[in-house]
């Protein structure tokens, strides 16, 4: 199997299509996210909000919307349907793509993945990728915005070895932990019995499953009977121009929901013939 995995690393914030620059997206007290212009003026995530507000006093702060956000992950997916039939979730900002069945008929994983970043930039998704035999190890070089192809193990393995400890977003104990070891890179954790020791079993067996050296099955999106989606404009829309503009997002959750289904009718017509 082969993996793309998908970091869209702002859809806190562009899930948000009614917010107006500059903006950040907040949740209690904190900025979580910036747009470009508020991050020019020196907003970070993680500061107050009231911080913010004295970098840029016309800062527009929008609350985080964990369900908006979801929804969008979700109409990803059924976009994501246009490449292959085999999605995963992975919440809250991640999509995986299982490729290597259907890259031959796309002329490769160099063009899956150039299409799907042409199919994120025109809907306006800020992304990192990474394609990988393994879909955790996919993700973690996603997340890190490694933007390369590791189709092998051996590359993979190689690749993540280079990542720091803070990439797969342990405990931030664990993180220091195994930096008062001196161990900043994943490369430099070896012997896991003795790993399970210091930082327990879970970040272990994830280095494993990212490595190739556990199982690690993923629960395939169900694509849903019927589409269904709907899209809030920021201000009226007086042109067809203006509305094509915001329904893109609309449009290729569709297009790539419609593809998924018409290969299920066509699973279903050669199965009863």
């Amino acid at each position: 199997m082969l993996w793309l995995a998908l970091h869209f690393s702002q859809l806190t914030l562009e899930a948000l299509p009614s917010r107006q620059s500059p903006s950040v997206v907040t949740a209690r007290g904190r900025v979580l996210a910036a747009d470009p212009v508020a991050a020019a003026a020196g907003i970070l995530p993680g500061q107050k909000l009231s911080t913010a507000l004295g970098l840029l006093p016309g800062l527009r702060a929008c609350e985080r919307d964990p369900a908006r956000e979801a929804r969008a992950l979700a109409d990803l997916a059924c976009w994501a349907g246009r490449f292959t039939p085999t999605v995963s979730l992975t919440p809250p900002d991640a999509l995986l793509l299982e490729i290597g069945a259907c890259r031959r008929l796309f002329g490769g994983v160099a063009a899956i993945v150039a299409a799907a970043l042409d199919g994120c930039r025109a809907q306006c998704w800020s992304v990192g990728w990474a394609v990988a035999p393994t879909p955790l190890g996919a993700r973690w070089l996603a997340r890190a915005d490694a933007a390369a192809s590791y189709e092998s193990l051996a590359a993979l393995q190689a690749a993540l070895a280079d990542l720091p400890c803070a990439v797969p977003g342990w405990p931030d104990e664990v993180v220091a932990r195994l930096e008062a070891f001196g161990l900043h890179r994943l490369g430099e954790l070896t012997a896991p019995a003795s790993l399970r020791r210091r930082i327990g079993n879970g970040p272990v067996d994830d280095l494993l499953r990212a490595r190739g050296e556990l199982p690690d099955p993923q629960r395939a999106f169900v694509f849903p009977e019927r589409f269904a989606a709907g899209l809030e404009l920021p201000s009226r829309v007086d042109f067809a121009e203006g509305l094509a503009f915001a329904a893109q997002r609309l449009f290729a959750a569709l297009a790539g929901w419609l593809q998924v289904r018409q290969s299920l009718l066509r699973e279903i017509g050669r199965a009863h013939v």
